[in-house]
């Protein structure tokens, strides 16, 4: 979609800046039809230069070398803390939002993943169910791994086509090999003071008022505080004497003389080194972005055209645009006049992106002449009150209060002890999406900067516009919802014939039409890794008839890179170093509880009428007591035996991950301490649950449900369920059901662990618990608009915890603080 504007303007008025006279404003309304961008410009002015009537010209505006309609996505992914042990667990949540409106995005749902060890070399991809822009999981970190710097990428299939990677460094230890001598044997560093200068908008002009943005580095440190003099060598004159600030950035303003140069001179360490200004030219245009104190809502530009520039563009419409990752958002033409060397552009912020914006003037041949970025905050981020409640031994209960917005938020949660050293350099939700997408460097935290220390980061900092072509060819990775499930009918069938999925683990039933080429897909499946499933052809009736399957092999479209590329500079102000010695005091690992407060109470059931479930069978052990289960082959098609037997009155049936269970409720109160389980009779061997664990039904010949027991004295107590397979030889071989087919995928999503588990690590002393104990993680927390919303989390024996949040809600509005909780004794 190429990017268009029509713009209607007077020919005979224009504003220009003069020194006393306030400048006008330019009015525009935009209305979208038919992806074309129409805007009426209205100008109302002081100052007419006469025409003898007003003339209406038609300008459009048209790029598609820079700009281009293709939605892209943005990462944020909150850990619940950044530096790990080895046998640790990494427990995250991942939030993903349109890059143009930055709401969470609803057309993708697949998220993938990918972890990479200390060289960059992938160790793992997870697929992860992406709803309503947010998911969440764990990695486990083997016991086996390095000391050093992982990398946790997120991505998705249709983020490939763009070059925006999703990636966040972590650091883990493994204190068993890590030698903490290594960090003692240091070479002596020699200082090396680089001065960089960034004019505004990227020109320097002659005999003109520049404003100057410079950064200052030791080895790539930046130095804070650091004062910075610059001097006229011409005339020997000290023209500022300015300091950087705590990034170690700095800007000055300098009427530059055609005939002079200057010098910037440091005084560090006993050393002095000086760095030469750049040349100015005699042509360009400068874009200053001037202070809005009384008003948010408009941000105000001036235009400065040098002589040269004036007279090349005299009579000529200049488009000035805002964009961000080559979107298109608004665009203002204005017609130059050689009289006039100023010329003042007020643009309304609901016509800006939240956060981070570029201003880029283009001429009538659609190239660019000037450009600077700036960052407003058009959309007022969440405030949430927190308020302690009951405290008791381990644990502490919080109320959340929306306090200004009327939409439900969801929060993740990090609990961590308040002096901890797991979490330094963490990032939060606001820098991610409206800050650091945009950065050449990796700035760890940006939201606590002042207005002018944040400008000057982004003139040092911001990535140049670069061309794209998306347009010319349409996007090569499409957008993905699911998985598809694709095969092809190996018989005949007749018309209206059906394929039937289905699958009990994904709570599955669909129903697809077979292709005349006797093909048949199923699209947008929310399908578990390694889960099993059912494929069956149905009649015109909705009768399962016999039928040959085919199913093709899963091809997954996305591929991780087996090799990241991911050479983002840090931003460092200070030389960050690890000390793997602080570690020592870690000893061994354990199994543990996170609440020690447990409410043990037994559970009350319906009380069930015997008679009614298990009538008298003759000729049978245990007579009046024992019923025959009754199951047909749509049941064998979709169920195990504990699936099966869960579905019927008066039985729980489960089937767990190392085991199983299976109890019959015949009594009013269940105990938690005795053995509640049926007595197992696997053709008439007793056999624990676990022994028919994931035991199709289909390959059962007959199920059995004795509840009283009788007969078979106190082993049958609880019941007794008889369980024969089906006859085949003298070994009970399994028939198959040839009118269905049974698969299972070769990948899918992962299923995240319900409840957050400690880590379990011992530490020899309370102070060193303070440093590197991990507390407890909530990454999926609603907070409710008008009512109180209560969080009981685990604090452990700590009087201080600190909690790390980030949030957002469905209209893309913010949230991030970091929570202190001075706990006391006795509460």
């Amino acid at each position: 979609m190429v990017n268009r504007l029509y713009a209607k303007y007077v020919n005979s008025v224009i504003y220009t800046e003069r020194k006393s006279i306030s400048l006008c404003i330019f009015k525009f309304y935009k209305q979208f039809k038919m992806n074309k961008l129409l805007i009426l410009l209205l100008l109302l002015s002081n100052y007419v230069f006469s025409q003898s009537e007003n003339q209406y010209s038609e300008t459009v505006f048209e790029n598609k070398d820079y700009f281009h309609e293709f939605q892209q996505e943005k990462f944020f992914l909150h850990t619940n803390k950044t530096t790990y042990f080895t046998g640790e667990t990494i427990w995250w949540k991942a939030y993903v939002v349109s890059d143009f409106s930055d709401k969470p995005i609803t057309n993708t749902t697949n998220l993938y993943v990918n972890f990479y060890d200390a060289n960059k070399k992938l160790i793992s991809q997870q697929l992860f169910y992406c709803e309503n822009g947010k998911a969440y999981g764990e990695i486990e970190l083997p016991s086996t791994l390095d000391t050093g710097e992982y990398y946790i990428n997120l991505a998705t299939q249709w983020n490939k086509n763009f070059k925006n990677k999703y990636t966040v460094p972590i650091y883990i230890i493994n204190s068993k090999t890590s030698n903490p001598l290594d960090e003692d044997l240091k070479v002596n560093i020699v200082d090396a003071i680089d001065i960089a200068f960034y004019p505004e908008s990227g020109s320097l002009l002659n005999n003109t008022t520049n404003t100057i943005y410079l950064t200052l580095q030791n080895n790539d440190v930046f130095l804070a505080e650091q004062a910075v003099a610059i001097t006229d060598n011409t005339t020997n004159k000290a023209i500022a004497n300015i300091k950087t600030n705590k990034l170690g950035h700095a800007k000055f303003n300098l009427l530059y003389q055609a005939s002079n140069n200057y010098t910037a001179t440091v005084k560090y360490e006993d050393s002095t080194y000086t760095k030469q200004l750049p040349k100015t030219l005699n042509s360009g245009v400068l874009i200053h972005k001037k202070e809005n104190l009384n008003t948010k809502t408009s941000q105000d530009f001036t235009i400065e055209f040098s002589k040269e520039m004036l007279a090349q563009y005299n009579e000529s419409t200049i488009f000035a645009t805002v964009h961000r990752n080559q979107k298109l958002l608004y665009i203002l033409p204005f017609k130059v006049n050689k009289k006039h060397k100023k010329y003042v552009i007020p643009i309304e912020t609901e016509n800006l992106f939240n956060g981070f914006n570029i201003i880029t003037l283009f001429n009538e041949k659609n190239h660019p002449i000037s450009e600077r970025p700036f960052y407003v905050e058009t959309k007022q981020n969440i405030e949430i009150e927190t308020i302690k409640n009951d405290t008791t031994k381990d644990s502490i209960t919080i109320d959340f209060q929306l306090k200004n917005s009327y939409t439900s938020t969801n929060l993740s949660i990090s609990v961590l002890p308040k002096d901890t050293k797991l979490n330094e350099n963490s990032s939060n939700i606001i820098d991610a999406f409206l800050l650091k997408p945009y950065l050449k460097t990796n700035i760890h935290s940006a939201n606590h900067l002042a207005d002018v220390d944040l400008d000057m980061l982004l003139q040092t900092q911001t990535k140049q516009t670069v061309k794209h072509t998306f347009n010319k060819q349409p996007p090569i990775y499409l957008q993905t919802r699911g998985l598809s499930i694709k095969g092809r009918i190996n018989t005949e069938f007749k018309k209206n014939y059906k394929v039937l999925l289905t699958s009990t683990e994904n709570e599955i039933i669909e129903v697809t039409d077979i292709n005349p080429d006797k093909s048949f897909v199923f699209p947008n499946l929310i399908m578990r890794d390694s889960s099993n499933y059912k494929l069956a052809v149905l009649d015109e009736k909705g009768v399962i008839v016999k039928a040959g399957i085919y199913v093709y092999k899963q091809i997954e479209n996305y591929k991780s890179d087996s090799l990241l590329v991911y050479n983002k500079n840090q931003f460092l102000t200070t030389k960050e170093i690890v000390k793997e010695e602080m570690f020592i005091d870690y000893i061994d690992t354990k199994d543990s509880e996170i609440l020690d407060e447990v409410l043990l109470m037994g559970k009350k059931r319906k009380e069930i009428q015997m008679d009614e479930l298990y009538p008298n069978t003759l000729n049978e052990l245990g007579n009046g007591f024992t019923q025959k289960l009754q199951f047909d082959e749509v049941d064998e098609m979709n169920n195990t035996v504990i699936q099966y037997l869960n579905n019927q009155s008066g039985v729980v049936a489960v089937e767990r991950p190392m085991g199983a269970s299976i109890i019959i409720t015949r009594t009013t109160f269940d105990s938690f301490y005795d053995s509640t389980e049926a007595l197992i009779l696997l053709n008439g061997v007793p056999t624990d649950a676990e022994s028919v664990a994931y035991l199709p039904l289909s390959e059962v010949e007959s199920i059995k449900i004795n509840a009283s027991g009788a007969g078979y004295g106190t082993r049958g107590s609880n019941g007794v369920i008889f369980i024969d397979l089906k006859k085949g030889g003298e070994n009970y071989k399994t028939t198959p059901n040839l009118n269905y087919y049974t698969s299972s995928t070769d990948f899918g999503f992962i299923t995240s662990r319900p409840t957050f588990v400690a880590s379990q690590l011992i530490f020899n002393s309370s102070a060193t618990s303070q440093f590197y104990e991990t507390l407890d993680w909530i990454p999926n927390f609603n907070i409710l608009p008008n009512k109180s919303n209560t969080l009981k989390i685990y604090k452990g024996e700590h009087e201080n915890i600190k909690l790390f949040i980030n949030g957002m809600n469905n209209d893309g509005q913010l949230f991030c603080k970091v929570v202190d909780l001075p706990i006391k004794k006795g509460l």
